[in-house]
């Protein structure tokens, strides 16, 4: 059901600080750094291969939020309902739709579509 597990919302209180670590001392590649909707979201590629760090100024410490993307957000939110799955959030992303529910120990999850090719609406920008 899940594609591929594209993203790691990482909270981030300073994501200028958090920015400078993930690439200067990790030396990951900063992809995009954008502040919107009230809030400061920056990406960073840590690896060659596996998902983005989404450094995020809105989330709560200790709340990292695995995302996978699915081919059809109704279609696998239907199956998993009736598999006793129980939606939390729906919200929008950046390459769109996105659920977030939570498993048995309370950890959040999350399952997205991507319709949007989000990566031409935001440029780099680094402070």
């Amino acid at each position: 059901m899940f594609l591929s597990l594209d993203f790691l919302y990482v909270p981030a209180p300073d994501v200028k600080e958090s920015v400078r670590y993930y690439t200067d001392v990790l030396k990951g590649k900063l992809v995009f750094d954008i502040s919107a909707m009230g809030t400061r979201v920056a990406a960073v590629r840590i690896a060659d291969h596996g998902p983005l760090v989404l450094l995020a100024g809105h989330l709560e410490k200790g709340r990292l939020i695995h995302i996978y993307r699915v081919s059809n957000l109704k279609e696998s939110s239907a199956a998993m309902k009736r598999s006793g799955w129980k939606a939390e959030h729906t919200i929008e992303l950046p390459p769109g739709p996105c659920t977030t529910f939570r498993d048995p120990a309370g950890n959040v999850l999350a399952i997205y579509e991507a319709v949007r090719d989000f990566m031409k609406e935001f440029p780099v920008e680094r402070e």
